[in-house]
Parts: C-alpha cells; structure tokens; sequence
C-alpha cells in the first residue's frame, strides 16, 4: 500500500506532531524565542517524512512529502501553535485591568468587535514589546556586569549573578557570603563542544536521525543570536538549550555502554564509565548547590567556587 501512489500513503493526523505544536505554542508564550524551535522542528519533521518516504521506496519521496506532509505540518506548526500561544494569555483577556488589555478599542458590543478589539490589543502591545527589547542595545562604555554573548553560552563562561550579601551569618566564621548564581553545572556545560562535534559528525556520517532532532534544537536556541550582537543577551537565554546538550550527552554515554553483542567485559567497561561520569555530575552539582541555593558560606567557600576569572 506504500506504493500504490508515486508520493507515497497519506498518514492522517499524527497526534505526536499535534502534541508538539501545543507544546511549541506554550513555549511561545513562556518566551518569544519559542518561535525559533517552531521553525527548526517544522523544517525538520518535513525532512523526516521525506526520508521516511524514501526509505519506503516512494518513487518520488519529496513530491510526496510536499503535497502530502506539508500542508499537515503548517497546521499544526502554525494553526495549533497560535491557539496553543493565545491560551496562555487567558488571564489579560479576561482582565478588565491587564496592562494595554483595551489598547485598540472595540467599535461595538458584538462578539465580532470585541475579539477584534481584544487581539487587535493584543498584537499591538506585542509590538511596543518587541520593539523595546530589539532597541535595547548595549551602549558602550555602560555594558551590564553580568552581559554576555551567544559564543560564551554552551560552556556557561559567563554566569549571571541574581543576588549577592557579604554580610549574612550562619556559616560558622565571621564573615559569611550568600549568593545566588546562574550558573551551568560545568561536568555537563563543558562538554557542549564535544556533544556538538559527535552529534554532527553522527548526523553526517551515520544519518543518525536522533542527533539530527538533537542537534537542530540545540542549534535553534543558539544560532539566531547571533543576528543581532549589540543588543542585550544573558546567560539564561540559554536556558531552552540544556534539555538537548542533556539528550545529546545521554546519546553518547549510549555509545560507552555498548550493544547486547558486545562481550560482558566491553559492556561491564562501558557501565563503569557512564557510573562514574554520572557521579562526576552529580558531585559537581551538589559542590555548587549553596551558590545555586543561596545558602550561607564562608568567604573562602565563595571564593572556590567560582573557577573562571570569567565567573566574577
């Protein structure tokens, strides 16, 4: 039945993709950047089916993918992902005092004009947004202490500092030091460029689908910032990067663990790694926990923790 069509089966609704596009829409709603997954995800389901397609022996796999996957994609990644985004600002349209919540005002009391009147605020206080924070560059000579750079993100070079007091007690000395910082755990951090080069190289050399939906979401929360440098950036919008640095670091600790064919001693080697890096995180996280936590340290304690010169 796969070849009935030169373009291959139609695969009706893939309630997976749907789930996505609600999660993706929520996204937006959390941070505007969410847009940039949806782009990346959408672009790379369609390539996906069109491999899919060709794997199946559909004689014209892209034509299939185009007028049978394409339409099905941009409802999901542009249909449910615009309600999905619109729900979230549930509370402002019922509000009679959300902030703009009556920007443009309605014409008339029918259903018609107060939606219109609620999205045509909606988007307009959107707008005034976007264009405040795409203004908001770094002027020189008055740069933020705790700025940073896309290119400083995937080992966490520059923390951001949310809270510091040298003056608080409870440590057990006489100065004492409670900080707040957010900062990568670096056992993981660290590992960004090498998680990066296996993913692509697998990708490449492996047509590893997995490290392909991996490496494209690590990539989507990182490469569109580097269009625009002048304007202000922090540490923590690279926080939608680390599940996948997470996955794709798991993907390769899969690798040391090795297949059932492989001999006892090969797997039993490959145990004793992925343990040991696990217990290498961990220890690393909890070494950071009171900085993480805000918890009451000594000055010394303080001083150790912060590794890099680019961490102070």
């Amino acid at each position: 039945w796969v070849r009935e069509s030169r373009y291959g089966p139609r695969l009706g609704v893939r309630w997976w993709r749907l789930g996505a596009g609600v999660l993706l829409g929520l996204a937006c709603g959390v941070k505007w950047s969410g847009l940039y997954f949806v782009a990346a995800f959408a672009l790379l389901t369609v390539l996906f089916d069109v491999a899919a397609r060709r794997a199946a022996g559909v004689a014209s796999p892209w034509w299939g993918a185009l007028l049978r996957d394409v339409v099905p994609a941009v409802w999901v990644f542009v249909g449910v992902v615009v309600v999905a985004y619109l729900s979230t600002w549930w509370a402002w349209f019922g509000s009679e005092t959300g902030l703009d919540r009556h920007l443009v005002a309605t014409s008339g009391g029918d259903p018609v004009s107060v939606v219109r009147g609620a999205l045509g605020s909606l988007f307009t206080y959107s707008e005034h947004v976007l264009r405040f924070h795409s203004e908001l560059v770094t002027k020189p000579g008055s740069q933020h202490p705790w700025e940073s750079k896309p290119w400083a993100w995937p080992m966490g070079l520059r923390p951001m500092l949310y809270y510091y007091d040298g003056s608080t007690t409870g440590c057990g000395e006489t100065r004492c030091v409670s900080a707040t910082m957010l900062i990568g755990t670096p056992a993981l951090w660290w590992l960004a460029p090498v998680m990066l080069g296996w993913g692509l190289w697998r990708m490449g050399a492996h047509r590893d689908w997995r490290y392909a939906a991996v490496v494209t979401a690590y990539l989507a929360g990182l490469l569109p910032w580097f269009v625009n440098l002048d304007r202000q950036m922090y540490f923590f919008y690279a926080t939608p990067m680390a599940p996948f640095l997470v996955l794709g670091i798991t993907l390769g600790l899969g690798h040391f663990l090795g297949t059932r064919d492989m001999g006892p001693e090969r797997r039993r080697n490959g145990l004793l790694v992925v343990a040991l890096y696990v217990g290498l995180v961990v220890a690393n996280f909890v070494w950071l926990w009171p900085i993480l936590n805000g918890d009451s340290i000594t000055e010394w304690r303080w001083q150790a923790e912060l590794w890099l010169p680019s961490w102070r």
